[in-house]
């Protein structure tokens, strides 16, 4: 679905520079599941799942292409 956005942006901006702010957006996209979840109650093995629930849909979605 959104793969040949992913694509071109990695095309503009370099591999390397493409790399570090997908790492960034991931690191803070899995922030802001944790503490949402943390502030639903969510022991930590919820949390965990939800972070791979988070990682399938992107793979679904080709975010992580």
């Amino acid at each position: 679905m959104f793969a040949p956005i992913v694509s071109l942006i990695r095309r503009v901006l370099g591999v390397h520079r493409f790399t570090h702010i997908r790492a960034k957006v991931i690191e803070l996209h899995s922030n802001i599941i944790t503490h949402v979840s943390g502030w639903m109650g969510m022991d930590h093995h919820q949390q965990i799942a939800l972070l791979h629930i988070a990682r399938a849909n992107g793979r679904k979605l080709r975010l992580l292409s």
